[in-house]
């Protein structure tokens, strides 16, 4: 079950500016923990991409370098929060039982910014090695300007340091995390998080009963071998509720702690908006 992500390792942190933009989709997850696995299989065999200094594409991910010392790095290197001030402080609030949007796994939580992930990945000695994913992106305003560009004749030029999208790193005893953060108009924030470990020597079941001490008892699903989740709600199928799911087997454990589809598209929402208003304050309107 433990995954590895073979990605390209490129250049670093470039500045990244604007150019015409192609159309964007919005990005869902099904809530199921069949498309749970297909996700970790993709994610599995993905690599990043790289992009250009003009890159088209909405949210264009930029590939940032790895250390020339070796094969480990800081999960969140100074080079992707320098431009980027905002930061959270969401170590210090509480576990709440049943209560996902406050849940951790290795102290990362939903909503962090790069930076106190960053804290939290050196606190829990997480390190990036020379073929992991490191993945970002433009800020939101760049970003929102990409999707400007599609309604107006005469772009609109804005240019931006490189900020996180998505990394992998792993600690010294192997176990592995992937984290993804969504733009907001404060910074990026996470938003899903894989974490691939295994029992090291415990029972499905013990490992059943260590989630339902931490999180409480589970919104479906019992300790053991197999599937576990916990919701806000006890509705099957919630695309507003944030969630964490596991899955169990004989010598490993999969947890896969997620924002929610909506609040994604919520964020998309709210870049689209600015677009709009980016496209009102440049466009010379309809000529024919």
């Amino acid at each position: 079950m433990h995954r590895r992500i073979i990605a390209a390792s490129l250049a670093a942190a470039a500045t990244t500016t604007v150019a015409l933009a192609t159309p964007a989709t919005g990005q869902s997850l099904g809530d199921t923990f069949n498309q749970l696995r297909s996700t970790i299989r993709q994610l599995g065999g993905g690599k990043a991409r790289g992009a250009s200094p003009t890159a088209s594409a909405p949210t264009a991910a930029v590939a940032a370098r790895t250390d020339d010392a070796g094969d480990a790095t800081e999960m969140v290197p100074a080079s992707v929060v320098v431009d980027d001030p905002s930061d959270t402080a969401l170590e210090r609030a509480a576990i709440l039982p049943r209560r996902v949007e406050t849940f951790d796994v290795r102290g990362f939580k939903l909503g962090m910014s790069p930076r106190e992930a960053g804290r939290i990945a050196r606190r829990e000695r997480f390190r990036r090695r020379w073929n992991s994913v490191f993945q970002t992106t433009g800020t939101f305003e760049l970003e929102a300007a990409r999707l400007a560009n599609q309604k107006l004749n005469r772009p609109v030029e804005r240019s931006s340091k490189s900020q996180l999208s998505k990394v992998q790193a792993f600690d010294p005893a192997g176990n592995e995390v992937n984290v993804e953060f969504t733009l907001e108009p404060s910074g990026p924030r996470l938003s899903r998080l894989t974490y691939n470990a295994k029992l090291d020597g415990g029972t499905p079941v013990q490992a059943g009963n260590a989630l339902v001490k931490r999180y409480g008892v589970a919104t479906a699903g019992q300790p053991g071998p197999g599937h576990m989740s916990w919701k806000n709600s006890s509705r099957a199928y919630d695309l507003a509720s944030p969630s964490l799911g596991a899955v169990i087997d004989d010598d490993s454990i999969m947890l896969f702690l997620d924002q929610s589809v909506d609040y994604r598209k919520e964020a998309f929402r709210r870049m689209e908006a600015r677009a709009v208003e980016l496209a009102a304050s440049k466009g010379g309107g309809l000529r024919f």
